[in-house]
């Protein structure tokens, strides 16, 4: 099983498509949180999601990228952590994690605590102080008044397998059935209802390690018995998709994924055929859709006895498991939570870094956060704009309709050291193939691990002296016509164990050798729509040299006009299901093109769509109709901000009371997949 980062608290908030408002993110002691909305994974910041980072504060987050949110502290105290958060709406969330208590005699001892979230603000909590040293390493919540924690306690080593419910008010320790063993640990949790949860783990007895389950049956646990068992397995994840089935993802020896499906009361290991793979969290939307994330290793070159982490994911179609390759931006990654909000629609947390190859899983310094999303077959990488503390890493992620948070910690710095900076870069560009000599000027780069250009590795570096470092640039990844294309123009930073030195203008480097700015698409707004497209969207672009001439979707134009702050408006065309990369063309007979990172468009199906309002006059004056796609399990229906009271007559026609007073205003319909984009026809008059 994968360990997780430890040190100081760290929490995050995604927003889709809507953008949310926190705070800076700060270095030092203290927690750190990310919340934010959704739709069905998307948002108008990076290829589907916005992140949020933060502690205390009170500076506006900038639009796009990770979105900072305050956090308590958690009494005072260090070496804090949280590893894992469930979320049940935009207004409720629960995360778990431990903090360190300094003892003379024994050293540090660990505490529980959780944090709560109502919809704007964190706040702490302890858990069971009767459970002595309890770690919780997995929480999931049925509503804001259950909650169910799992993992282990005691000051024994090994441990014993522990829980503890949250009612609404306050944690309790639950009892375990008297068949529970005296050694071993719960990994993961997963409860479809107050009335059933599933934990799974692995149980010690006589020397040997194997697989453990237990049901909850909403006042009692009782054990499962585990069919194809064999000593040297742990279960790491559970997920299910109703009281009746559960999915459970493990590992052999840590290195080969085992799984089976818990239904009826028993459950069969199977051996995966996909060996080298360590599954860390797992999150299924039905019996046949299951998404598990984890890592694997990558040999070095030349072979050594140290390794690569690289990321892994399998994807589960109710009959077999299947390799999936998630994005790699940095020499080493690792995710170690996910969650899905549909069929192929799921985001996934952890951590990455540029350092050397090791023998541990839990990498030093510099470490930073990872977020990925998957939609089908296609990963991307969700962006983090907010120059992230080194250390940071997300153990816990966890989406609730249009809504997610994420969980983690970052390491403090080391005493007496501080982050080095950088103040010059020379030569400001190189060839697009690499190999540049770039001298870095600045100061605190005695001890430094890393140089890194954007998210990418120098290909070497020399350390000359504190002021002064020796980078060889590397190669500009770039590839026509592929989605998401890294931008050419990146910070230079030095990592040292005193942390990541921070971005400025002043460590600009251009990897395609380029003097004059470059012409991008910095986002697309919203991000997400209908595979019948005719909704309008926001494309902001950076240093056009003229007015737009065109925006194709993929190979297909759009209609556009151009608006100010480089700014453009496109009314999407229709589309297939999946992704495509948006382009604004500019300059005599559009020779000149701009796309970028964030240029990317989303089609799905059974997206909601207004096509027009069909209104009623005399007696059944503010009665209307609405007509267009995508309305079946509609839940809600809004005029302008008002919330409307509405029946779903067919997939696409609605009955609504139209609120009175509103004026002329937007009529938009929310269902699971997410809310309907701004079009011609949704415009409402009362």
């Amino acid at each position: 099983m994968v360990g997780r980062i430890s040190g100081v608290v760290m929490g995050q908030l995604f927003s889709r498509p809507k953008r949310t408002v926190g705070a800076a993110l700060t270095a030092g002691l203290g927690l750190l949180s990310v919340v934010g909305m959704s739709a069905g994974i998307a948002t108008t910041a990076g290829p589907d999601m916005a992140y949020a980072a933060g502690q205390s504060g009170a500076q506006p987050a900038q639009l796009g990228g990770w979105v900072p949110v305050p956090l308590p502290q958690v009494n005072g105290q260090s070496n804090e952590s949280l590893s894992s958060v469930s979320c049940t709406s935009k207004t409720f969330c629960m995360a778990v994690g431990t903090y360190g208590i300094p003892t003379p005699s024994s050293g540090p001892a660990y505490s529980s605590f959780a944090l709560e979230w109502n919809g704007s603000t964190w706040s702490s909590m302890g858990m069971d102080s009767t459970v002595q040293q309890f770690d919780p390493t997995s929480v999931s919540c049925a509503s804001s008044r259950s909650c169910v924690a799992v993992g282990d306690a005691g000051p024994a080593h090994p441990p014993a397998p522990a829980a503890e419910h949250f009612d609404g008010s306050s944690w309790k320790a639950m009892v375990e059935p008297g068949s529970a063993p005296s050694a071993g640990v719960l990994n993961g949790v997963s409860c479809s209802g107050a009335d059933f949860c599933a934990a799974v783990g692995f149980q010690m007895p006589s020397g040997q390690q194997l697989p453990y389950v237990q049901t909850w049956d909403g006042s009692t646990w009782s054990p499962v018995n585990v069919g194809g068992a064999a000593n040297g397995e742990t279960l790491s994840a559970v997920s299910c998709a109703s009281t009746s089935w559960c999915e459970v993802i493990g590992s052999e020896s840590e290195t080969n994924m085992i799984y089976g499906s818990l239904a009826g009361g028993s459950l069969a290991i199977t051996a995966s055929q996909q060996t080298g793979y360590s599954m860390s969290a797992l999150d299924c939307t039905s019996t046949t859709s299951c998404l598990a994330v984890g890592s694997t290793t990558k040999a070095t070159t030349p072979p050594s006895s140290a390794y690569y982490l690289e990321s892994a994911a399998m994807s589960f179609d109710g009959t077999q498991w299947s390799a999936t390759s998630p994005v790699e931006p940095m020499q080493q990654s690792l995710l170690s939570s996910v969650s899905c909000v549909g069929v192929a629609d799921c985001l996934s947390a952890g951590y990455q870094t540029q350092q050397a190859p090791g023998y541990s899983t839990l990498p030093a310094l510099p470490v930073l956060p990872l977020v990925e999303e998957n939609i089908g077959t296609n990963w991307s990488v969700v962006p983090d704009s907010t120059g992230s503390v080194a250390g940071s890493a997300l153990n816990g992620i966890s989406c609730a309709g249009d809504f997610c948070a994420a969980v983690g910690a970052f390491a403090e710095t080391t005493s007496g050291v501080s982050a080095p900076v950088v103040t010059s870069v020379t030569p400001p560009s190189g060839s697009p193939s690499g190999g540049t000599t770039v001298d870095i000027q600045g100061s605190g780069f005695q001890g430094a691990t890393a140089v890194g250009f954007g998210t990418l590795p120098a290909e070497s570096f020399k350390v000359l002296s504190d002021s002064e470092i020796e980078a060889v640039s590397p190669a500009w990844p770039y590839m026509p016509g592929v989605i998401g294309n890294p931008p050419s123009i990146v910070d230079v930073t030095v990592a040292t164990p005193g942390g990541v030195s921070a971005t400025s203008s002043a460590d600009l480097f251009d990897l395609d050798g380029n003097t004059s700015p470059v012409s991008t698409v910095e986002s697309v707004s919203p991000s997400v729509g209908s595979v019948t497209g005719g909704n309008i969207v926001e494309i902001q672009t950076k240093n056009l040299p003229s007015a737009a001439t065109g925006v194709d979707f993929g190979s297909v134009p759009a209609p556009f006009m151009n608006g100010s702050n480089g700014l453009v408006y496109a009314m999407v065309p229709q589309g297939a299901v999946g992704q495509v990369p948006v382009t604004v063309l500019y300059g005599s007979g559009s020779q000149g093109t701009a796309s970028g990172a964030g240029a990317v468009y989303s089609y799905k199906a059974g997206f909601p769509d207004v096509v027009s309002i069909e209104s009623f006059q005399g007696v059944f004056q503010g009665l209307v109709v609405l007509h267009g796609s995508g309305f079946t399990g509609a839940s809600s229906v809004k005029f302008g901000s008002a919330q409307a009271r509405f029946v779903v007559l067919n997939d696409s026609e609605i009955l609504a009371i139209a609120p009175s007073g509103t004026g002329t205003v937007q009529v938009s319909v929310t269902n699971s997949i997410g809310s309907s984009g701004e079009t011609f026809g949704d415009l409402y008059t009362s």
